[in-house]
Formats: C-alpha cells, structure tokens, sequence
C-alpha cells in the first residue's frame, strides 16, 4: 500500500509538471512510465490539487521569501503542489509523513537543493499552523 500511494503521488507530480512545463492542462498519460499505484488515493490527491491549486501556489509564494513563483523549478513546484495538498487539506495521512514523502520525492527527481526548498516551505507552513488557512 505505500509503494502505490508514493506511485500515485509520482505519477499526480509527472502530470503537474507536465502541465507546468507546456502551459497546458493535458492529463493523457500515455507517455509516462507505468506503474501500479493507488488509483483512488490519486484520484483524490489529484481533485485536492486541482480545487485548491491557485491558493496552494499563493502560500508557496508567501514562504518562498527569496524565490518567487515564476523563478520556482515546476518539479519543485509539483512536489509542492502534492506535499501542501496531501498534508494539510486532504490529511489523509499524517502531515509529517505527506511531509517526508515530499522531501524524498524532492531528493529523487529534483536538483541538488530541491530537497531543502521543499523543507523549508513546508516545514514554515508547518511551523505557523496554515492548515485553517488553507480550509475553505
């Protein structure tokens, strides 16, 4: 069960990337790897991500105090897209956990300081306690 929740998550952050990079909503898949992963847990992530994407971005910005959202690496943005849904709207898991997961997810697909950036913007949410602010 956690190897296909950490696949659904890959596979949630290929699409968003994907998106990020092109400028386009295209969720076909075709071309990324398959693998098995927990469809309806990534259904879920993927409904949190799309519901709540334009305030998610807003928070990243406002935590991000020396990087600004056009100058944030769209894998970063992704993993961050995913790690903010999963840990402090959709709470399905704990948000230490959702926290790890995206600082792992960071230090396989992202550049040499990802991991860091991730951390840091998720560990300041943590630390001030957004999550009523990022409820409806």
């Amino acid at each position: 069960m956690v190897k296909e929740r950490r696949n659904a998550r890959l596979r949630l952050i290929q699409e968003l990337y994907a998106e990020l990079v092109s400028g386009k909503l295209d969720w076909t898949t075709k071309d990324f790897k398959e693998y098995t992963y927990d469809k309806e847990y990534y259904k879920s992530l993927k409904n949190t991500v799309l519901t709540h994407k334009d305030k998610i971005k807003k928070l990243v910005e406002e935590f991000s105090p020396h990087r600004s959202l056009k100058d944030t690496n769209p894998v970063d943005l992704a993993i961050l897209l995913v790690g903010i849904s999963e840990a402090f709207i959709l709470k399905e898991v704990p948000v230490k956990v959702a926290i790890n997961e995206a600082i792992e997810i960071a230090k396989l697909y992202g550049n040499a300081n990802s991991y860091k950036y991730v951390n840091g913007v998720l560990g300041a949410l943590l630390k001030n306690k957004f999550q009523d602010a990022l409820k409806e």
